[in-house]
Parts: structure tokens; sequence; C-alpha cells
């Protein structure tokens, strides 16, 4: 049995793999990433609720510095959050893509759930445009049944994620616990 993959390591080969979506990832690389994830954007949040708090406690107590310094907090709380969601949306499909091929399975999951968000996405501002009152029962019952169908994407994609590997080799490569010196030439030696 080979090493577990560390937390820098799987940090390291998450930037690495930035577009590869062949290949295998085993279940600690992916939530790994999730932790660094969740470590990227608790400041963001943390920043994000101060801000609330300051624009409200500006609008109640009349203080036009106060409110000013929270909009100007929650902006750029927004644009870091945007700016990372940006730059890892790529390899975080790239990711769970990898990681359903340690599983057997296809990529067609993760690529449609992320079509479907951008989609639906899509649809919220283009409704909300042209309806923005969201009187059109249609819109309604079109973007209630895309959110529903996302978010239970969304369950069966972690379900999936935190089934172990396969344990042979399938069609989208070796069985990533089966040799180190295999591991070795899949991975790159800096890596360790």
């Amino acid at each position: 049995m080979t090493q577990k993959i560390s937390f820098g390591r799987a940090f390291k080969l998450f930037w690495r793999n930035y577009v590869n979506f062949t290949g295998r990832s085993r279940r600690s690389e992916y939530w790994y990433m999730i932790i660094w994830h969740l470590i990227f954007m608790v400041p963001a949040i943390v920043i994000g609720v101060i801000s609330i708090l300051l624009i409200i406690m500006g609008i109640v107590t009349e203080a036009e510095a106060m409110t000013a310094v929270g909009i100007v907090l929650l902006l750029l709380m927004i644009g870091y959050g945007l700016l990372y969601g940006i730059a890892t949306f790529i390899p975080n499909l790239a990711l769970q893509v990898r990681r359903f091929h340690d599983t057997d399975r296809t990529m067609f999951i993760p690529i449609l759930a992320s079509a479907l968000g951008i989609t639906f996405y899509i649809f919220v501002n283009t409704i909300n445009l042209m309806d923005p009152n969201f009187e059109n029962v249609s819109s309604w019952v079109l973007l209630s049944f895309m959110y529903i169908t996302i978010q239970i994407l969304a369950i069966y994609q972690i379900v999936i994620c935190c089934f172990d590997s396969v344990s042979k080799n399938n069609k989208y490569g070796v069985y990533p616990k089966d040799m180190i010196k295999h591991e070795a030439s899949v991975y790159h030696k800096d890596d360790y």
C-alpha cells in the first residue's frame, strides 16, 4: 500500500492538474481540497458577516461612515469570492471528474451538474431582468425544477465522492493504492 496523499500535496496536485480530466484521484486528494477551500473562504465569510453588521448598525445609528465601511468590506468580500470561484471552477470540476473516475463512473454527472448550475444562474438573471417580481408562473416552475435537480445532483456527487476507490484497475487508470512505483510515475516526484 502507498502512503495517503498529504494535505500540502493535495493542494499542489489540485493546481498542477488544473485541466486534467483524465485519470483518477483518491478520496484524500478530494477532501483535503475541500478543507483548503474552507480555509480560503472562511475569512471572506467572516468579513461578509462583519460588513453586514456594520451596514445595519450604520443605518440604525445613521452613521454614514460606518455604513460606507460596511459596503466597501462587503464589495471586497464579494469580489474575493467571485475571483476565487472563477479561479477554482475548472480545477474543481476536473478533480471531481477524476474522483468519479476513481469510483469507475463517467464524468457525465459532474459536467451535467456544472452545466445546469451555469444555466440556472443565467436563467435567474435573465428572468429577473424580464420579470423582476417573478409574476410569471412558468418562470417559477422552470427555476424550481432546475434548482431541485441541481440539489439532487449535488447530493449524489457528495455521496459518490465519499466512496472508496474501486480496488482494481479500470478504464480510467491503475488502482491508486496499488504500488509505489506506479504512483511515482503518475504523480511527479517533487510532490512527495
